[in-house]
Order: structure tokens, then sequence, then C-alpha cells
């Protein structure tokens, strides 16, 4: 492809190592194309960090998915802070938030 395309890559950020690795190989599809990291929010492990341990052992699992998230967040930051076109959605709302950001970027001339 010869002319400028939006390249989307639609994503679920499982761990860090999967994070950086997709940091170290983006830069390769961006030349002369625009490329798009879309995640995917886990909204199981977003509800289990957001509850309220009844136990030991829950406390210690929702301590694991709050770190898990706070790296996800810190990595995806981290893309961004290095100029990659990061957006973070949930499932149910993804259709909207991918047409709406095509519509920033069209609007910004960057295709």
């Amino acid at each position: 492809q010869r002319k400028r395309a939006l390249v989307i890559l639609l994503t679920h950020a499982l761990d860090e190592h999967h994070l950086r690795s997709l940091g170290r190989y983006a830069p390769s599809l961006t030349s002369p194309h625009l490329l798009l990291l879309v995640f995917l929010s886990d909204v199981a492990l977003a509800e289990l960090a957001s509850r309220v341990p009844g136990s030991e052992v829950e406390a210690f699992q929702v301590a694991a998915a709050a770190e898990m998230l706070n790296a996800q967040r810190r990595r995806v930051r981290e893309l961004r802070d290095a100029g990659a076109l990061v957006l973070d959605a949930s499932p149910a709302e993804i259709s909207s938030v991918l047409v709406n950001e095509y519509l920033e970027l069209k609007a910004g001339h960057l295709l």
C-alpha cells in the first residue's frame, strides 16, 4: 500500500511482556502509515480490582488484579509518551470510540 493508511491493531493487553513487545514492533508498522493501538479493557479484572475483599485470599486476589491494571496503565502511558496513538476501551464501547477517533484523525488531516 503506497498511500498512507490507518493501521488499527486491536488487542487485549495481557501482561507487561505483551505490552513491551508491542512497543518494540509498533514502529516498524508506522512508516508511512498511521498506527492506532487499541486495547480492550479487561472488565472482569477491573471488577475484581475494585472489589472489597472478604478474606485474606480475596485480598491477595484484589491486590494482584490492581497491580496488573496499574502495570498495564503505566505501559500504555509510556506508549503514548513515545508518540503512539493509543486507545483503551471496554468491549461494549469499542465501536463508538473507534469511529470517533477515526473522525478526529480525518479532521486533523493525519490521513
